[in-house]
């Protein structure tokens, strides 16, 4: 039977990995693992004819690969087979000759983009574009040594977090090169590295930071140098202690302002709902709502893709530099201890799965982490709007 979209889709798995060929070109098929990926493949016999050895050749992976596309690259390597090539072995001296940037491309499309969260995709395009490019990209993977990494790594001293996260990607990454062959196995250069000692941050931020961010806040407003929609992001995650990306990927369709709630479909610990206090609501209230994004993008029809930059800008003029953007969030659950919360109810507000800290609260209702979350937004409100506003001098001309 000729292999189409509809006769692969109807492909079950069985207990063992299972190869179904096409009738139309002989060689070229589909092979279904047990765990249901299918992947199409040609097989065909090296140069000597009867006595050559069988080998297959895996094309790529349905549905990413439609049946066309894998017939027409099929019908290219059963011709240079035919013709006494190796199709294998010249993949194989292609992915040894393969640079780091080439093979980051690939990694990045098929394993980063196609399997992991948003969030960890947006992280892993910055150490990929600030880091990585710039020191080995026109390299061969092959040829990069434990020596390459360790002198990154130490390049990345003064931050020794982003240094061991840095390290932490290329690990995956160069393990993923093992697998599909752009290396071979035991070429990770990353096994071994003594990482940095990471010190646990134990500062939060105080009603005086909180409100001098708030002023800073204002005034860059008023002056037009922060976009309208980064300002509010940076006050509603204070104001609820969500995650930046919980943030920035909010929809309008998720939030329901009359019962103070945003239903998050993918946060980092799954579905969730984010509950929203009063100043929270009069935030969103007054957001012009341009699509279907809470925060839009002014460059695409996308949503806030960082704040990074509005966030450093904003801790420079308020003066508070070397606090980051995940710091708001400890902000609203310091506040949140502060008032008397207990700490379950604090790991309710924000989120948090452990067992030991949030089953207790299975069986209650939610009110008394809704009354929890209305009144921190309402005491980090006050502390937004304690600091004194300042008008920036116009600079003589």
């Amino acid at each position: 039977m000729k292999l189409t979209k509809a006769r692969v889709d109807s492909l079950k798995p069985e207990e063992k990995r299972r190869y179904v060929y096409d009738d139309e070109l002989p060689g070229f098929g589909v092979v279904i693992q047990p765990s249901g990926k299918k992947s199409f493949f040609v097989q065909y016999r090296t140069r000597g004819g009867r006595s050559g050895a069988s080998k297959r050749l895996i094309l790529g992976s349905f549905p990413v690969m439609t049946v066309e596309q894998a017939r027409a690259e099929g019908k290219i390597k059963l011709a240079d087979a035919a013709r006494g090539d190796d199709p294998t072995l010249a993949r194989r001296q292609e992915k040894e000759a393969a640079t780091v940037h080439a093979a980051l491309e690939e990694f990045m499309s098929l394993h980063v983009e196609a399997k992991l969260k948003p969030g960890t995709v947006m992280n892993y395009k910055g150490h990929v574009s600030r880091y990585i490019l710039p020191a080995w990209g026109s390299m061969k993977v092959e040829d990069i040594t434990p020596t390459h990494v360790v002198k990154l790594h130490h390049s990345l001293r003064a931050t020794p977090y982003a240094g061991n996260r840095i390290v932490a990607f290329l690990s995956k990454f160069f393990g993923w090169c093992e697998r599909v062959g752009y290396g071979p196995r035991g070429m990770n250069p990353t096994l071994g590295l003594e990482k940095y000692r990471e010190e646990k941050r134990i500062r939060f931020m105080d009603d005086e930071t909180i409100g001098k961010i708030g002023s800073s806040l204002a005034v860059m407003e008023t002056e037009k140098l922060i976009d309208p929609y980064a300002a509010a992001a940076i006050r509603l995650l204070l104001l609820t202690g969500a995650r930046r990306n919980e943030i920035l990927t909010l929809q309008w369709a998720d939030v329901d302002l009359e019962n103070g709630k945003a239903h998050l479909k993918d946060s980092k610990t799954g579905a969730k709902v984010l509950r929203l206090g009063a100043p929270a609501v009069a935030l969103l209230e007054v957001l012009p709502r341009i699509n279907e994004w809470v925060f839009p993008s002014s460059r695409t029809n996308g949503h806030l893709a960082n704040l990074r930059k509005p966030w450093v800008a904003v801790c420079e003029h308020a003066g508070v530099a070397g606090w980051r953007i995940h710091d708001l969030r400890h902000a609203f659950a310091s506040v949140a201890a502060n008032a008397g919360n207990s700490l379950p109810v604090v790991g309710a507000i924000l989120g948090h799965t452990q067992a030991q800290t949030t089953a207790r609260y299975a069986h209650l209702s939610d009110n008394p982490v809704a009354k929890a979350a209305d009144e921190t937004a309402r005491a980090v409100e006050r502390a937004l709007n304690s600091g004194k506003v300042v008008a920036l001098k116009q600079s003589s001309s």
